[in-house]
C-alpha cells in the first residue's frame, strides 16, 4: 500500500516549517506534498487579498496531485494549517488515514501577544468581535491593524531566533522570506475566524484517526487551541499529546526529534508501515489524554490496580454516586517517552473534573523538579485546560480532596513557578 502526507504550514508561515517532518517521511518511503497556501510566499498585501477559501482551494489541489500517487493519505497541519486538513478529512473518508494536527490554532491567546499593550488588545475577545464586524462591512478596514511578531517567534532555539531577528526587517515592510511573514494583518486574521468557524461546524463529523501534539510552552496559542480541538472532533481514536521543551513552530524547534518520533509511531500503529524513529532526542515530559491505553500504559494501569485494590472500590463508588460525563478518558504521563503514571478522568456532573489517582502515590510520583517547572505544576496547567474544555470548576482526586496551585507546587520552587504562571495567563 502506497502512503502519503499532505503537510500544510499555517497563517503566515511556509513550507520550510515542515522541512524537517517532511524529510523524515521521504527517507522512510512515505510520499508528501508541502504546499504554499494561496496568498503565502509574497508580500502581506499579496495575503491580504486572499479569502479562506482559497487557501482550501489551493490545499486540495495538492491533496489532489497526492492521491494520484498513492492509496491512503494523513493530513498533517501546523497551526491553522491542522484547521483546513481536519475540514479536508471529510472529503475524503475513505482515503483519509488519519489526521495530525500539530500546535493546532484556532485563536491566538499566547504569551506573546502581551509583550506590546497594542498586541495585548488583540486577546480582548470583545475588541476582536468589533473589529470582525468592522472588517467584514468596511472594505480594506482589515488592512490598518497588523501586529509584527517579537522574539521569540515561537521558537526556543536561539540559533533559529537569531536567524529570523535578521530576517525581520524584510517582514516589516511586508516582503516574505524563507521562514515566512512576520506581520500579521486583521484582515487575515478575519478570515482565519470564517475558517474556524466553518470547522466548528463540521468538526464532530471527523471520525478519522487522530493525533495532536501541542507544547504546554507554546507562546503564540495556548493549550486551549488544542484542548477545545480534541473535544470537538468526533473521532472515537485520537490522542492529545501536550509537552516540554518547544514553542509553537514543533517542527523546527528544540524537540523536533520528538514530534518525528510520534508522528512516525502514529502512522505505522495505523498502516504497519515501518517507520525508523529518529536516534536524537532531549530530555522531554509529556501528558497525554487519550480514549485507549498505550500497550505500555495498559500494563502500567493494570499493575497499579493489583497494588491498589481500593482504587477500583472509590470508581464504582463515584460512578454509582453521581452523573459521569467523561468515563473512559485516561491521562498517560511519561518521562522521554516511558510511562510514568495513568489516571483515568471523570467528569462529574459538569463541575469537576475528577482524577482517579491515590493522594499518597500523587505525592510520591511528582514531588520532583524539571527544567525550573515542577511535573506536579506543569501536570495541573494541563488537567486546569481540560477542566475548561469541559467547563468544570473544580479538579479533584478520586478520594474527594480539591486539587489547588498551592498543593501541586514546592515551596523552594515558589518563585520560578509564580514566572511560569505570569506567562501561562
Amino acid at each position: 500500500m502506497r502512503i502519503g502526507v499532505l503537510l500544510l504550514h499555517g497563517l503566515t508561515g511556509m513550507p520550510s516549517e515542515l522541512r524537517p517532518l517532511e524529510k523524515f517521511l521521504q527517507k522512510n518511503g512515505i510520499e508528501t506534498e508541502a504546499p504554499v497556501l494561496a496568498g503565502h510566499g509574497g508580500t502581506h498585501l499579496d495575503l491580504n487579498r486572499v479569502k479562506f477559501k482559497e487557501w482550501v482551494d489551493s490545499a486540495r489541489d495538492s491533496l489532489t496531485l497526492l492521491l494520484k500517487r498513492v492509496d491512503r493519505v494523513f493530513l498533517c497541519g501546523l497551526s491553522m494549517g491542522g484547521t483546513i486538513a481536519a475540514m479536508l478529512a471529510l472529503e475524503i473518508p475513505e482515503q483519509c488515514a488519519g489526521l495530525i494536527l500539530l500546535s493546532p490554532t484556532l485563536d491566538y491567546d499566547g504569551s506573546n501577544l502581551d509583550n506590546l499593550t497594542h498586541q495585548r488588545a488583540f486577546k480582548s475577545k470583545t475588541l476582536r468581535n468589533v473589529l470582525h464586524a468592522l472588517t467584514e462591512y468596511i472594505p480594506g478596514f482589515g488592512d490598518a491593524f497588523y501586529w509584527t511578531e517579537t522574539p521569540p517567534y515561537g521558537l526556543k532555539d536561539k540559533r533559529l531566533q537569531a536567524q529570523i531577528t535578521k530576517s525581520i526587517e524584510a517582514a516589516k515592510i511586508g516582503q516574505s522570506n524563507e521562514f515566512g511573514l512576520f506581520r500579521t494583518y486583521f484582515s487575515s486574521l478575519h478570515q482565519m475566524k470564517l475558517l474556524t468557524d466553518q470547522f466548528h461546524q463540521m468538526a464532530s463529523r471527523v471520525d478519522c484517526p487522530v493525533l495532536i501534539l501541542h507544547s504546554l510552552e507554546d507562546t503564540l496559542a495556548s493549550m486551549n487551541n488544542a484542548t477545545e480541538m480534541y473535544k470537538s472532533l468526533g473521532s472515537q481514536d485520537k490522542r492529545l499529546i501536550a509537552f516540554t521543551g518547544c514553542d509553537h513552530v514543533m517542527t523546527l524547534d528544540l524537540q523536533r526529534h520528538f514530534v518525528l518520533k510520534r508522528v512516525g509511531e502514529f502512522i505505522a500503529r495505523i498502516t504497519d508501515h515501518e517507520i525508523i524513529a529518529p536516534r536524537k532526542s532531549n530530555p522531554v515530559w509529556s501528558f497525554e489524554i487519550c480514549d485507549r491505553l498505550s500497550e505500555e500504559g495498559s500494563l502500567f494501569f493494570n499493575n497499579f490496580i493489583t497494588h491498589n485494590p481500593d482504587y477500583l472500590a472509590a470508581q464504582k463508588a463515584l460512578i454509582q454516586s453521581k452523573t459521569v460525563e467523561c468515563q473512559g478518558s485516561h491521562l498517560e504521563i511519561k518521562e522521554n517517552n516511558r510511562v510514568k503514571a495513568v489516571m483515568p478522568l471523570f467528569a462529574v456532573t459538569g463541575r469537576t473534573l475528577t482524577v482517579g489517582y491515590s493522594q499518597k502515590r500523587w505525592s510520591q510520583d511528582f514531588n520532583q523538579p524539571v527544567e525550573n517547572f515542577t511535573v506536579k505544576y506543569l501536570l495541573y496547567s494541563f488537567l486546569n485546560n481540560i477542566a475548561k474544555s469541559i467547563k468544570a470548576v473544580h479538579i479533584c482526586l478520586i478520594n474527594g480532596q480539591i486539587l489547588n496551585k498551592n498543593q501541586v507546587t514546592k515551596a523552594q520552587y515558589a518563585n520560578q513557578t509564580s514566572l511560569v504562571a505570569e506567562k501561562k495567563r
